[in-house]
């Protein structure tokens, strides 16, 4: 019986399978064709593209910012250990990092208008 409920759920599965690649379009179609056909390709509006790159960018920037606090803590505490300022570069390099969250911040507002929020 297990065997019998195993081949059922095989075969389910199978046809539900069937049943999205004829939605999809490639029903009917060689395997080299199935493989062109990408199930999850779908068209991107120029938007989702702009947003999807926003993303990456922002990821880079998210992680080198990360990096930079941990080396810059590490300068920090040995100057502050002799009574001196950090570097100057700190500093620009912090206000850099801030500028750039702005223009993201910005960036994202002007191309989702009404959907930012």
């Amino acid at each position: 019986d297990k065997t019998h409920g195993s081949t059922q759920s095989v075969e389910t599965l199978s046809a539900i399978a069937n049943q999205l690649t004829c939605e999809l379009g490639v029903c009917g179609k060689s395997a080299r064709e199935q493989d062109d056909v990408d199930a999850l390709d779908v068209q991107e509006s120029p938007i989702d593209q702009r947003l999807r790159y926003i993303n990456r960018v922002s990821l880079v920037v998210v992680l080198a910012n990360t990096a930079f606090m941990g080396i810059t803590l590490d300068i920090s505490i040995d100057h502050w250990q002799r009574h001196e300022s950090p570097p100057q570069w700190i500093q620009t390099a912090e206000i850099s990092f801030t500028v750039v969250y702005c223009i993201e911040m910005i960036l994202r507002i002007v191309i989702e208008k009404k959907q930012f929020c």
